[in-house]
């Protein structure tokens, strides 16, 4: 009898532990359990955000895109899921579709700092620069410590020929983040716009020590411009 009950437990417990072991594999790929999700709650449009989500981290864009789409159906007021097409719109290079989409996630959220920082990089990408700095303004001032904001705000000012501000705000994100490799490569661009080449190969040192390559080129050309420099001057 004793033995009876003892395999009744086992057999209980190993189909506890298959089951078990089933959901870590569903669990450990967002895919597949935001896919599981909607499976049991077709309605919500959470789920079909989440995988559109999932889907956009594997590279997977156009059913990214079509999730997204479905999310808005149910609910066309929900802000990020309008913030997240817009990714989607701008890394498929469609960028009037991109800011649509930003500038709806803003109408339903005024305060959406990200869909602020992100649509400004699309201003910037089709050289509306002046329009990439007020919107790069608001999302700072929205978030005081939104680090790539600055940053971005230095990117658009250097575009603007306007080194000298845009190393404030550069020197604000390596504030808040020491170890922002683009924000020192990005500052060295700017002080060696602004003629302050000493500077500029720090940063560039800094930046290149990091790995940024880009730097690492950009150090040599300044070096390169010294040393050609101090040939041509007259001794």
């Amino acid at each position: 009898m004793q033995s009876k009950r003892n395999i009744v437990i086992l057999t209980v417990l190993l189909v506890f532990s298959n089951v078990a072991s089933a959901r870590n594999r569903t669990w450990k790929d967002g895919v597949a359990l935001w896919s599981d999700v909607i499976t049991k709650s077709s309605a919500k449009y959470r789920g079909y955000s989440n995988l559109g989500l999932a889907y956009d981290n594997k590279g997977i864009f156009d059913s990214a895109l079509e999730m997204d789409n479905k999310a808005i159906t149910l609910n066309p007021n929900a802000a990020e899921t309008y913030h997240n097409r817009g990714k989607l719109y701008a890394k498929r290079g469609e960028f009037d579709s991109a800011l649509n989409d930003y500038n709806q996630a803003i109408i339903l959220n005024p305060l959406y700092a990200s869909a602020y920082n992100n649509r400004g990089m699309i201003y910037g990408k089709i050289g509306s620069y002046d329009l990439s700095v007020r919107d790069f303004t608001t999302a700072i001032t929205v978030d005081p410590s939104y680090i790539q904001a600055y940053n971005n705000m230095g990117t658009a000012l250097g575009k603007m020929g306007r080194p000298d501000k845009a190393i404030v705000f550069f020197t604000k994100a390596l504030s808040l983040h020491p170890g922002f490799t683009d924000a020192y490569y990005n500052r060295g661009t700017a002080y060696y716009n602004s003629g302050n080449t000493s500077e500029a190969i720090s940063d560039f040192q800094q930046a290149c020590s990091m790995g940024n390559t880009n730097a690492c080129l950009s150090l040599q050309e300044a070096l390169d411009a010294i040393n050609h420099s101090a040939r041509e001057t007259p001794h």
